[in-house]
């Protein structure tokens, strides 16, 4: 299930940056700008709002249900979804990219 995908697990259980002390930071700087475009391409439109909303933007969640019309509930479901689709769809990139692969880190 989607949402019971977590990055931060999954890269320390596969552990592609064997020799890293920044592991996670060393797993997104794999990603430039259009990497990035390319995955956020892949969400949920909602979800795809809310995200570069709040963390290119600086949104709030409250301001995000202003700009959007919808109750704050609403985009945080939003932003929770939207932050576990995309933490999924960085790993899946990076595989299918052979960005990693067995411990070895391609750029």
């Amino acid at each position: 299930m989607e949402e019971d995908f977590d990055l931060f697990d999954k890269i320390a259980e596969e552990d592609p940056f064997p020799y890293s002390d920044r592991v996670h930071l060393d797993f997104l700087e794999l990603f430039d700008d259009a990497r990035i475009l390319e995955v956020l391409q892949g969400l949920v439109p909602q979800h795809r709002v809310a995200v570069i909303l709040a963390y290119v933007y600086g949104f709030t969640a409250r301001e995000i249900g202003e700009i959007t019309g919808r109750p704050m509930g609403t985009v945080l479901s939003w932003l929770h979804r939207g932050r576990k689709q995309l933490e999924r769809e960085l790993w899946e990139y990076a595989v299918s990219h052979h960005l990693i692969h067995r411990g070895a880190v391609r750029r």
